[in-house]
């Protein structure tokens, strides 16, 4: 999500859909099916890459921010599922 955007919930109470549609002129950011941040594609990403995902904490400045006395550790991350796929119109030349 944009940075300061505030979704009003508390993340942690359920699951919730993160999607990205990441194609050649723009990548899109979904929360629960609505469309939060879009951007033009980066140069450097008009190639594969990898899905990461981890409970990685932030640093200063970061989205995020540095943990501080109110970060829980250890954390714990539960996903339900990871889906991928590339829509036809995206193949890579």
């Amino acid at each position: 999500m944009d940075e300061g955007t505030d979704t009003h919930l508390d993340l942690s109470a359920d699951f919730h859909e993160y999607a990205v549609d990441w194609g050649p002129e723009r990548i899109y950011w979904y929360f629960d099916r609505k469309l939060v941040y879009t951007q033009p594609t980066p140069p450097d990403l008009h190639k594969p890459c990898y899905i990461i995902a981890n409970v990685g904490v932030g640093k200063p400045n970061v989205w995020g921010g540095a943990p501080d006395t109110l970060t829980h550790f250890p954390a714990t991350m539960q996903v339900a599922y990871i889906k991928a796929w590339q829509r036809s119109e995206y193949l890579w030349r």
